[in-house]
Protein backbone atom coordinates (compact mmCIF):
# COMPACT_ATOMS: atom_id res chain seq x y z
CA UNK A 1 0.00 0.00 0.00
CA UNK A 2 1.22 3.51 -0.87
CA UNK A 3 0.10 6.36 1.40
CA UNK A 4 0.42 9.98 0.24
CA UNK A 5 -0.45 13.25 1.95
CA UNK A 6 0.15 16.93 0.95
CA UNK A 7 3.37 18.13 2.39
CA UNK A 8 4.34 14.68 3.62
CA UNK A 9 6.68 12.03 2.45
CA UNK A 10 5.11 9.18 0.57
CA UNK A 11 4.90 6.00 2.74
CA UNK A 12 4.93 2.49 1.32
CA UNK A 13 3.69 -0.49 3.37
CA UNK A 14 4.49 -3.95 1.97
CA UNK A 15 1.64 -6.53 2.25
CA UNK A 16 2.12 -10.30 1.76
CA UNK A 17 -0.71 -12.81 1.27
CA UNK A 18 0.24 -16.46 1.71
CA UNK A 19 -2.26 -18.99 0.35
CA UNK A 20 -1.91 -22.59 1.63
CA UNK A 21 -3.92 -25.70 0.88
CA UNK A 22 -6.46 -26.69 3.55
CA UNK A 23 -5.42 -29.62 5.78
CA UNK A 24 -6.89 -33.00 4.90
CA UNK A 25 -7.81 -35.89 7.17
CA UNK A 26 -5.86 -38.99 6.23
CA UNK A 27 -7.26 -42.24 7.66
CA UNK A 28 -5.72 -45.69 7.23
CA UNK A 29 -6.90 -48.30 6.59
CA UNK A 30 -9.93 -47.24 4.58
CA UNK A 31 -12.16 -50.15 5.66
CA UNK A 32 -12.21 -52.80 8.40
CA UNK A 33 -13.38 -56.44 8.39
CA UNK A 34 -13.95 -58.71 11.42
CA UNK A 35 -14.75 -62.43 11.45
CA UNK A 36 -16.27 -64.38 14.35
CA UNK A 37 -17.46 -67.95 14.84
CA UNK A 38 -20.01 -68.58 17.56
CA UNK A 39 -17.80 -71.32 19.05
CA UNK A 40 -14.90 -68.89 19.58
CA UNK A 41 -13.96 -68.34 23.20
CA UNK A 42 -13.51 -64.57 22.75
CA UNK A 43 -14.42 -61.72 20.44
CA UNK A 44 -12.24 -60.97 17.40
CA UNK A 45 -9.05 -59.04 18.12
CA UNK A 46 -9.41 -55.26 17.97
CA UNK A 47 -7.86 -53.33 15.05
CA UNK A 48 -5.98 -50.04 14.98
CA UNK A 49 -6.68 -47.02 12.76
CA UNK A 50 -4.16 -44.23 12.15
CA UNK A 51 -5.33 -40.67 11.58
CA UNK A 52 -3.14 -37.72 10.47
CA UNK A 53 -3.64 -34.19 9.11
CA UNK A 54 -1.63 -34.75 5.91
CA UNK A 55 0.28 -31.49 6.47
CA UNK A 56 3.47 -31.22 8.44
CA UNK A 57 3.04 -29.11 11.55
CA UNK A 58 -0.74 -28.99 11.25
CA UNK A 59 -2.85 -30.38 14.08
CA UNK A 60 -6.49 -31.25 13.64
CA UNK A 61 -9.03 -32.12 16.30
CA UNK A 62 -11.15 -35.11 15.28
CA UNK A 63 -13.98 -37.35 16.47
CA UNK A 64 -14.97 -40.89 15.48
CA UNK A 65 -18.61 -41.91 15.91
CA UNK A 66 -19.60 -45.59 15.44
CA UNK A 67 -22.94 -46.64 13.98
CA UNK A 68 -24.17 -50.25 14.04
CA UNK A 69 -27.44 -52.07 14.60
CA UNK A 70 -27.29 -53.49 18.10
CA UNK A 71 -24.28 -51.33 19.05
CA UNK A 72 -21.75 -54.08 18.31
CA UNK A 73 -19.20 -51.54 17.00
CA UNK A 74 -17.00 -49.63 19.47
CA UNK A 75 -14.20 -47.02 19.25
CA UNK A 76 -11.51 -46.13 21.81
CA UNK A 77 -10.83 -43.22 22.25
CA UNK A 78 -13.73 -41.54 20.44
CA UNK A 79 -11.90 -38.23 19.90
CA UNK A 80 -8.43 -36.67 19.90
CA UNK A 81 -5.97 -34.63 17.84
CA UNK A 82 -3.68 -35.60 14.99
CA UNK A 83 -1.48 -37.52 14.66
CA UNK A 84 -3.21 -40.32 16.58
CA UNK A 85 -4.19 -43.99 16.63
CA UNK A 86 -7.57 -45.21 17.79
CA UNK A 87 -8.83 -48.78 18.33
CA UNK A 88 -11.89 -50.34 16.75
CA UNK A 89 -13.44 -53.40 18.40
CA UNK A 90 -16.60 -55.45 18.05
CA UNK A 91 -18.84 -57.23 20.55
CA UNK A 92 -20.64 -60.12 18.79
CA UNK A 93 -22.48 -61.34 21.90
CA UNK A 94 -26.03 -62.31 21.01
CA UNK A 95 -25.55 -62.00 17.25
CA UNK A 96 -26.73 -64.88 15.09
CA UNK A 97 -24.90 -66.06 11.99
CA UNK A 98 -24.85 -63.45 9.23
CA UNK A 99 -23.07 -60.39 7.84
CA UNK A 100 -23.37 -57.11 9.75
CA UNK A 101 -22.46 -53.72 8.30
CA UNK A 102 -21.47 -50.75 10.43
CA UNK A 103 -19.60 -47.48 9.91
CA UNK A 104 -17.41 -44.88 11.56
CA UNK A 105 -18.07 -41.17 10.93
CA UNK A 106 -14.70 -39.42 11.27
CA UNK A 107 -15.00 -35.63 11.41
CA UNK A 108 -12.76 -32.57 11.90
CA UNK A 109 -13.84 -28.93 11.67
CA UNK A 110 -10.44 -27.87 10.30
CA UNK A 111 -10.23 -30.38 7.47
CA UNK A 112 -11.38 -29.74 3.91
CA UNK A 113 -12.41 -33.37 3.40
CA UNK A 114 -14.44 -33.79 6.58
CA UNK A 115 -16.39 -35.84 7.41
CA UNK A 116 -15.19 -39.23 6.20
CA UNK A 117 -17.03 -42.54 6.47
CA UNK A 118 -15.21 -45.81 7.17
CA UNK A 119 -17.18 -48.98 6.47
CA UNK A 120 -16.86 -51.84 8.98
CA UNK A 121 -18.03 -55.40 8.25
CA UNK A 122 -18.57 -58.14 10.84
CA UNK A 123 -19.17 -61.69 9.59
CA UNK A 124 -20.60 -64.13 12.13
CA UNK A 125 -20.60 -67.84 11.28
CA UNK A 126 -22.27 -70.66 13.18
CA UNK A 127 -20.11 -73.15 15.05
CA UNK A 128 -19.19 -76.20 13.02
CA UNK A 129 -21.24 -79.31 13.74
CA UNK A 130 -19.33 -81.75 15.99
CA UNK A 131 -18.27 -84.88 14.12
CA UNK A 132 -17.49 -88.20 15.86
CA UNK A 133 -15.02 -90.43 14.03
CA UNK A 134 -14.11 -93.17 16.55
CA UNK A 135 -14.81 -94.25 20.13
CA UNK A 136 -12.09 -96.30 21.81
CA UNK A 137 -11.28 -97.70 25.24
CA UNK A 138 -9.34 -94.95 27.02
CA UNK A 139 -6.63 -97.42 28.09
CA UNK A 140 -6.25 -99.88 25.21
CA UNK A 141 -7.25 -97.36 22.48
CA UNK A 142 -9.06 -100.25 20.80
CA UNK A 143 -12.54 -99.69 19.31
CA UNK A 144 -14.97 -100.36 22.10
CA UNK A 145 -18.52 -101.09 23.04
CA UNK A 146 -20.13 -99.03 25.79
CA UNK A 147 -19.43 -100.43 29.25
CA UNK A 148 -20.85 -98.79 32.40
CA UNK A 149 -18.07 -96.80 34.07
CA UNK A 150 -15.60 -97.29 31.21
CA UNK A 151 -13.18 -94.47 30.50
CA UNK A 152 -13.38 -93.81 26.76
CA UNK A 153 -11.65 -91.60 24.23
CA UNK A 154 -13.81 -89.96 21.56
CA UNK A 155 -11.99 -88.77 18.42
CA UNK A 156 -13.48 -86.35 15.92
CA UNK A 157 -13.63 -82.72 14.83
CA UNK A 158 -15.24 -79.50 16.11
CA UNK A 159 -16.05 -81.22 19.41
CA UNK A 160 -14.66 -78.56 21.77
CA UNK A 161 -12.14 -75.75 22.25
CA UNK A 162 -8.96 -75.72 20.17
CA UNK A 163 -6.89 -75.76 23.34
CA UNK A 164 -7.89 -78.73 25.50
CA UNK A 165 -9.62 -78.11 28.84
CA UNK A 166 -9.58 -80.48 31.82
CA UNK A 167 -12.67 -81.42 33.78
CA UNK A 168 -13.12 -80.27 37.35
CA UNK A 169 -14.37 -81.92 40.55
CA UNK A 170 -17.10 -80.23 42.56
CA UNK A 171 -17.49 -79.97 46.32
CA UNK A 172 -19.38 -83.30 46.38
CA UNK A 173 -16.48 -85.09 44.64
CA UNK A 174 -18.26 -85.48 41.31
CA UNK A 175 -16.47 -84.91 38.02
CA UNK A 176 -18.03 -82.20 35.85
CA UNK A 177 -20.31 -83.18 32.97
CA UNK A 178 -19.91 -79.84 31.18
CA UNK A 179 -16.46 -78.58 30.21
CA UNK A 180 -16.12 -75.37 28.19
CA UNK A 181 -19.68 -75.78 26.81
CA UNK A 182 -18.95 -79.40 25.82
CA UNK A 183 -21.25 -82.28 26.84
CA UNK A 184 -21.32 -85.99 26.01
CA UNK A 185 -24.69 -87.69 26.29
CA UNK A 186 -25.65 -91.38 26.39
CA UNK A 187 -29.38 -91.68 25.76
CA UNK A 188 -29.61 -88.17 27.21
CA UNK A 189 -27.56 -88.99 30.32
CA UNK A 190 -24.56 -86.65 30.71
CA UNK A 191 -21.16 -88.33 30.94
CA UNK A 192 -18.39 -87.07 33.24
CA UNK A 193 -15.63 -85.41 31.19
CA UNK A 194 -11.94 -85.72 32.00
CA UNK A 195 -10.68 -83.71 29.01
CA UNK A 196 -12.27 -81.90 26.09
CA UNK A 197 -10.75 -80.44 22.94
CA UNK A 198 -11.72 -79.97 19.31
CA UNK A 199 -10.40 -83.37 18.26
CA UNK A 200 -10.50 -85.50 21.43
CA UNK A 201 -12.73 -86.00 24.45
CA UNK A 202 -11.94 -88.30 27.36
CA UNK A 203 -15.13 -89.22 29.19
CA UNK A 204 -16.68 -91.86 31.45
CA UNK A 205 -19.63 -93.94 30.26
CA UNK A 206 -22.54 -93.40 32.70
CA UNK A 207 -23.50 -96.38 34.85
CA UNK A 208 -27.13 -95.62 33.98
CA UNK A 209 -26.78 -97.48 30.65
CA UNK A 210 -26.32 -100.83 32.43
CA UNK A 211 -28.59 -103.66 31.22
CA UNK A 212 -29.39 -101.92 27.94
CA UNK A 213 -28.78 -103.56 24.57
CA UNK A 214 -27.42 -100.39 22.98
CA UNK A 215 -27.04 -96.68 23.64
CA UNK A 216 -27.00 -93.58 21.44
CA UNK A 217 -24.10 -91.23 22.11
CA UNK A 218 -23.96 -87.59 21.03
CA UNK A 219 -21.47 -84.76 21.55
CA UNK A 220 -22.66 -81.21 22.13
CA UNK A 221 -20.43 -78.17 21.59
CA UNK A 222 -21.66 -74.59 21.75
CA UNK A 223 -25.28 -75.76 21.38
CA UNK A 224 -24.37 -77.72 18.25
CA UNK A 225 -25.10 -81.46 18.47
CA UNK A 226 -23.40 -84.24 16.54
CA UNK A 227 -25.24 -87.03 14.84
CA UNK A 228 -25.98 -89.86 17.25
CA UNK A 229 -23.60 -92.82 17.27
CA UNK A 230 -25.19 -96.09 18.35
CA UNK A 231 -22.96 -98.27 20.51
CA UNK A 232 -23.59 -101.78 21.70
CA UNK A 233 -23.70 -102.06 25.49
CA UNK A 234 -21.60 -104.77 27.16
CA UNK A 235 -20.90 -105.79 30.74
CA UNK A 236 -17.10 -105.60 30.42
CA UNK A 237 -14.37 -104.57 27.96
CA UNK A 238 -11.13 -104.37 29.97
CA UNK A 239 -8.13 -102.35 28.82
CA UNK A 240 -4.74 -101.63 30.42
CA UNK A 241 -3.04 -98.24 30.42
CA UNK A 242 0.46 -98.07 28.96
CA UNK A 243 3.35 -95.68 29.56
CA UNK A 244 3.36 -94.37 26.00
CA UNK A 245 -0.45 -94.07 26.02
CA UNK A 246 -0.58 -96.00 22.76
CA UNK A 247 -2.31 -99.11 24.09
CA UNK A 248 0.74 -101.34 23.68
CA UNK A 249 4.29 -101.78 24.98
CA UNK A 250 5.39 -101.10 28.53
CA UNK A 251 2.36 -101.05 30.81
CA UNK A 252 1.69 -98.23 33.26
CA UNK A 253 2.80 -100.44 36.14
CA UNK A 254 4.27 -99.85 39.59
CA UNK A 255 6.75 -102.15 41.29
CA UNK A 256 6.22 -103.44 44.82
CA UNK A 257 8.27 -100.53 46.26
CA UNK A 258 6.09 -97.98 44.45
CA UNK A 259 8.61 -97.14 41.73
CA UNK A 260 7.67 -97.17 38.05
CA UNK A 261 8.29 -100.46 36.32
CA UNK A 262 10.52 -100.11 33.25
CA UNK A 263 13.29 -101.81 31.30
CA UNK A 264 15.81 -100.06 33.57
CA UNK A 265 13.78 -100.77 36.71
CA UNK A 266 12.37 -104.32 36.35
CA UNK A 267 10.62 -106.23 39.12
CA UNK A 268 11.67 -109.57 40.68
CA UNK A 269 9.69 -112.79 40.50
CA UNK A 270 7.56 -113.28 43.59
CA UNK A 271 7.04 -109.53 44.08
CA UNK A 272 3.78 -107.66 43.56
CA UNK A 273 3.08 -105.28 40.68
CA UNK A 274 0.24 -102.77 40.34
CA UNK A 275 -1.61 -102.45 37.01
CA UNK A 276 -4.12 -99.79 35.98
CA UNK A 277 -7.01 -100.07 33.58
CA UNK A 278 -10.69 -99.51 32.91
CA UNK A 279 -13.68 -101.31 31.41
CA UNK A 280 -14.37 -103.68 34.31
CA UNK A 281 -18.05 -102.76 34.36
CA UNK A 282 -20.40 -102.69 37.31
CA UNK A 283 -19.10 -102.99 40.88
CA UNK A 284 -20.38 -104.82 43.96
CA UNK A 285 -21.42 -101.52 45.49
CA UNK A 286 -23.12 -100.04 42.41
CA UNK A 287 -21.00 -97.43 40.66
CA UNK A 288 -22.01 -93.78 40.86
CA UNK A 289 -21.46 -91.86 37.65
CA UNK A 290 -18.64 -89.34 37.98
CA UNK A 291 -17.90 -89.93 41.65
CA UNK A 292 -14.23 -89.52 42.56
CA UNK A 293 -13.69 -92.25 45.12
CA UNK A 294 -11.88 -91.96 48.42
CA UNK A 295 -11.18 -94.94 50.64
CA UNK A 296 -14.61 -96.48 50.12
CA UNK A 297 -13.37 -99.25 47.83
CA UNK A 298 -15.54 -100.91 45.20
CA UNK A 299 -14.89 -104.23 43.51
CA UNK A 300 -15.87 -105.51 40.05
CA UNK A 301 -18.87 -107.83 39.95
CA UNK A 302 -17.06 -109.99 37.36
CA UNK A 303 -14.07 -112.09 38.41
CA UNK A 304 -10.63 -110.59 37.68
CA UNK A 305 -7.67 -112.82 36.77
CA UNK A 306 -4.13 -112.01 35.63
CA UNK A 307 -1.55 -113.88 33.59
CA UNK A 308 2.11 -112.86 33.33
CA UNK A 309 4.21 -114.52 30.67
CA UNK A 310 1.28 -116.84 30.06
CA UNK A 311 1.28 -118.09 33.68
CA UNK A 312 -1.53 -117.43 36.18
CA UNK A 313 -0.62 -114.75 38.71
CA UNK A 314 -2.05 -114.41 42.20
CA UNK A 315 -4.47 -111.45 42.36
CA UNK A 316 -4.21 -109.72 45.74
CA UNK A 317 -6.53 -106.83 44.92
CA UNK A 318 -8.81 -105.79 42.08
CA UNK A 319 -11.01 -102.77 42.59
CA UNK A 320 -11.36 -99.04 42.57
CA UNK A 321 -8.42 -96.64 42.55
CA UNK A 322 -8.57 -94.20 45.51
CA UNK A 323 -8.54 -90.58 44.30
CA UNK A 324 -9.67 -91.52 40.78
CA UNK A 325 -13.06 -91.34 39.11
CA UNK A 326 -15.37 -94.36 39.35
CA UNK A 327 -14.53 -96.67 36.47
CA UNK A 328 -10.78 -96.63 37.07
CA UNK A 329 -9.38 -100.08 37.88
CA UNK A 330 -6.38 -101.06 40.01
CA UNK A 331 -5.09 -104.65 40.05
CA UNK A 332 -2.34 -105.88 42.37
CA UNK A 333 -0.83 -109.18 41.20
CA UNK A 334 2.14 -111.28 42.26
CA UNK A 335 4.67 -112.31 39.61
CA UNK A 336 4.81 -116.13 39.54
CA UNK A 337 7.93 -117.60 41.15
CA UNK A 338 7.99 -120.20 38.40
CA UNK A 339 8.30 -117.60 35.65
CA UNK A 340 11.57 -118.08 33.73
CA UNK A 341 11.23 -115.27 31.19
CA UNK A 342 12.94 -111.94 31.78
CA UNK A 343 12.85 -108.53 30.11
CA UNK A 344 9.54 -107.36 28.65
CA UNK A 345 7.01 -110.09 29.44
CA UNK A 346 3.38 -110.12 28.29
CA UNK A 347 0.80 -109.26 30.94
CA UNK A 348 -2.95 -109.70 30.59
CA UNK A 349 -5.95 -108.97 32.78
CA UNK A 350 -9.23 -110.81 32.26
CA UNK A 351 -12.53 -109.56 33.62
CA UNK A 352 -15.30 -112.11 33.50
CA UNK A 353 -13.20 -114.07 31.02
CA UNK A 354 -12.75 -111.13 28.61
CA UNK A 355 -9.07 -110.28 28.09
CA UNK A 356 -7.38 -106.90 28.00
CA UNK A 357 -5.58 -105.94 24.80
CA UNK A 358 -2.56 -107.92 23.60
CA UNK A 359 0.90 -106.37 23.44
CA UNK A 360 1.15 -104.93 26.97
CA UNK A 361 4.35 -105.89 28.82
CA UNK A 362 5.92 -105.77 32.27
CA UNK A 363 9.69 -105.67 32.83
CA UNK A 364 10.91 -108.73 34.81
CA UNK A 365 14.44 -109.38 36.06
Amino acid sequence: MTITAQGATVATIPVTLTVTAAANLQVAPATLTFNYQTSDASAPASQSVQITSGSAGTTLNWSATPTSTGSWLQVTPPRGSTPATFTVSVNPTGLSAGTYNGSLLIASGGASNSPQTMNVTLTVTAAALPQISTVVNGASLAPTVAVPGEIITINGTAMGPAAGVSGTVDSQNFLSTTVSDVRVLFDGVAAPILWASATQINAVVPYEIANRVSTRMTVQNQNQTSQALELKVSDVAPGLFTVAMTGSGQGAILNQNGSVNSATNPERRGNVIVLYGTGQGQTTQPGMTGLVLGNSLRYPVATVTVTIGGQPAEVLYAGSLPGAVSGSLQVNARIPQTLTATGPVAVEVRVGGTPSQAGVTVAIQ
